[in-house]
């Protein structure tokens, strides 16, 4: 990396941070910026190392979705960094994770570096490019523990499952142009499949952390691994909330956390900022969807544990 685009890069994070990016032309300059230096930083690359060690995959990336926007973040230490900073502090040697809506395969990646070669990664990704980078950068960091799934995860198996969404980019198994812009196209039918079924015929590995990011997709998830949560006491679970996708797939926040809180889940966590913070979903203006979070599609990772 040079250090022009690295004095740029922490320039930018000081942009985001003080929220200046949300000043109308600032962003698409700012990602013109970015696309001009990576063509010049990464011409004839295969792939990058990260801060962390972790390599990612360059190539196979027709719309420079990972390049430009994702590979930032994370180049940055910007990538969900809480997330990060969480599974690194609660993952040990010998411990499974299941990644639901893996994408390219990061937060996999760091997962698996956490349990060691005697724990194993579960990665679930149904969008036909994303599932590719996947299956190469677990290749490119060697990662042997590291399981590749292409299936979308729901709460019944089915042979196919349309999906909607833009290369490299979000899929949704109900898709709606506006939330997701213009470039909306209908991909290839992926198996959709349970996280109940697909551990049976595995013989029920325990499983110690659950991450899903799947677009509004994670009720139809919590339903289809119902056992599972129930069999694992300790599990904890991580996911993406967001009430306008949530809609767009049919179902409200109520849906979200009484699934959960059904399943005993009874402590939740904001773990979208800097430090974790607890939430009540029954008060939380931002978890009843009448509040904006400030950020795309009103997004939210949330930690939900049950009371030891």
């Amino acid at each position: 990396m040079s250090e022009l685009t690295r004095r740029l890069r922490q320039a930018w994070v000081g942009v985001v941070r003080r929220g200046w990016n949300r000043v109308p032309g600032v962003r698409r300059l700012a990602q013109w910026a970015k696309q001009v230096l990576y063509a010049v930083e990464y011409r004839g690359r295969d792939f990058v190392t990260l801060p962390d060690g972790i390599r990612i995959y360059l190539r196979d990336d027709p719309s420079n979705f990972i390049k430009y926007d994702y590979l930032d973040l994370m180049a940055c230490e910007r990538w969900q960094p809480l997330m990060v900073r969480l599974m690194r502090e609660r993952l040990r040697p010998g411990m499974n994770v299941l990644d639901v809506g893996a994408a390219f395969g990061y937060l996999s990646l760091v997962a698996a570096r956490q349990v060691g070669p005697e724990g194993h990664v579960f990665a679930f990704e149904p969008e036909d490019v994303a599932f590719r980078n996947l299956v190469k950068n677990i290749e490119l960091n060697g990662q042997a523990n590291v399981t590749a799934v292409r299936a979308a995860v729901s709460d019944a198996a089915c042979e196919a499952v349309t999906l909607f969404g833009v290369p490299c980019g979000a899929s949704l198994m109900k898709g709606t142009s506006d939330l997701t812009g213009a470039g909306m196209l209908c991909q290839a039918p992926v198996p959709g499949i349970t996280v109940d079924e697909y551990l049976a015929e595995r013989g029920w590995p325990p499983i110690h952390l659950v991450k899903i990011d799947i677009e509004g997709g994670e009720v139809l998830a919590f339903r289809g691994m119902r056992e599972t949560l129930r069999r694992n006491a300790h599990v904890c679970v991580m996911a993406e909330f967001s009430a306008p996708m949530l809609a767009a797939s049919g179902f409200s926040p109520d849906d979200y956390f009484g699934e959960l809180g059904r399943l005993g889940f009874d402590r939740f966590w904001d773990i979208t900022g800097d430090e974790p913070r607890p939430v009540d979903p029954a008060s939380e203006p931002r978890l009843r969807g009448t509040e904006s979070t400030g950020r795309p599609l009103d997004a939210m990772d949330i930690l939900a544990e049950r009371a030891r």
